[in-house]
């Protein structure tokens, strides 16, 4: 049975790119993420378990073909064909997670290499929103892609360019995938319009162009080691 996560393109495409960075000049480096509820959200009964069967079929995919050939054909330029090859034969390891639930509150922690587990927190991110949409029965409203579609057009109309950095937070892929197809209606041409998004897996399955470069994930690691200054000129 395939699970939420259909593919492991399916991230933040900042995360490919620092992924290379990570890979190539701190592959012993270990790091620890933890999860972070800024909405004190009360996460339902049995939460915790359907989160570790998500996860455990996440642990099963590996990066297809065709998926590594599109970022080489694409990103080549930059993606190192050594780098791309490594990516290959990546699949996440489910023991580098830890998830507790007490009363509602949930706890996630992460923790390993960082060049491993750099990949964990946009696909865990995006599982953990759409099962908590699932479990709590929260539906699309009636009229929601006629109000993606009005909301596309009026920023097209007055010259806003704007790009989906969604995925993390999205009520699922297929709304994610069902908004950025209404939103390529406008893609920029001469005016405003939709640049791109951050999610390569929708980038490639719609023709649009993958955005991001870094987060602050890297100051965040590099800053403690060499220091905020020269953290941010080796960056």
């Amino acid at each position: 049975m395939k699970g939420l996560i259909k593919s492991l393109l399916d991230t933040d495409f900042y995360k490919i790119t620092m992924g290379q960075f990570v890979w190539r000049r701190f592959p012993n480096i270990m790091v620890k993420y933890n999860f972070i509820d800024r909405g004190n959200t009360a996460f339902p009964k049995g939460f915790k378990e359907a989160l570790e069967e998500e996860i455990k079929k996440l642990s099963r995919l590996s990066f297809k073909e065709s998926e590594i050939a599109y970022l080489k054909d694409t990103y080549g330029h930059f993606l190192a064909k050594d780098y791309l090859a490594w990516l290959a034969g990546y699949q996440f390891n489910p023991e580098e997670v830890k998830i507790s639930e007490d009363g509602g509150n949930l706890q996630i922690e992460i923790v390993g290499p960082w060049h491993r587990t750099i990949f964990w927190e946009v696909p865990l991110m995006a599982i953990v929103s759409e099962t908590y949409f699932e479990m709590t029965g929260q539906n699309e409203k009636a009229g929601w892609r006629l109000k993606a579609f009005f909301k596309a057009f009026m920023l097209w109309l007055f010259g806003a360019t704007w790009a989906d950095f969604g995925t993390r937070r999205r009520k699922s892929l297929a709304v994610q995938r069902t908004v950025l197809t209404i939103a390529s209606f406008f893609k920029k041409v001469k005016r405003g319009g939709l640049v791109g998004t951050s999610n390569p897996y929708l980038a490639m399955l719609l023709g649009i162009k993958s955005i991001g470069t870094m987060a602050h994930e890297l100051f965040m690691v590099l800053a403690p080691i060499y220091g905020y200054r020269k953290a941010t000129k080796m960056i």
